[in-house]
């Protein structure tokens, strides 16, 4: 037993500076568990599987960084660059989209299509209500139920 952990101890020192040339640990560790599977019979990668693997680092490398404010921890927010579902709706008004009776399917899928813009229905049907109530746009429902909306 002494001489086979003599031997795996010389060849983890003759890999050792190849192992650490992989900046990916999970390379590190697949090249470690080959040469002691094959040294020793056995596979550690079992007991990788069997929850002793790096899945926790993962999601630890993956964590959003946070900023601290006044001794708390936030979470940074992401600034999109792109057209919210407000602006792009008040763009359809002023652009004469809503001239003719428009249901949510329809903004979507004319967003989408013609705008490159991918928007659910949760998201601009709130946007829509402000636009109601800010009289630029009405609705009546249409015979199948659905609300439609065009230009006050």
């Amino acid at each position: 037993m002494e001489t086979e952990f003599k031997d795996i101890k010389e060849k983890l020192s003759d890999v050792a500076g190849i192992l650490n040339q992989f900046k990916s640990e999970a390379v590190q560790l697949r090249v470690l568990e080959f040469l002691i599977s094959d040294n020793l019979g056995s596979s550690p990668a079992r007991a990788v599987r069997k929850g002793k693997g790096t899945k926790k680092k993962r999601a630890q490398r993956e964590k959003p960084e946070s900023e601290s404010i006044g001794g708390k921890s936030k979470k940074k927010v992401a600034t999109g660059g792109g057209k919210g579902a407000y602006v792009t709706i008040g763009n359809l008004i002023n652009g004469g989209f809503f001239k003719q009776p428009r249901t949510l399917k329809d903004i979507i899928e004319h967003c989408d299509k013609k705008m490159a813009l991918k928007f659910k229905a949760n998201e601009i049907s709130g946007k829509m209500v402000r636009y109601l109530r800010d009289e630029k746009l009405s609705r009546e429902k249409n015979k199948d139920g659905q609300y439609q909306y065009v230009k006050a």
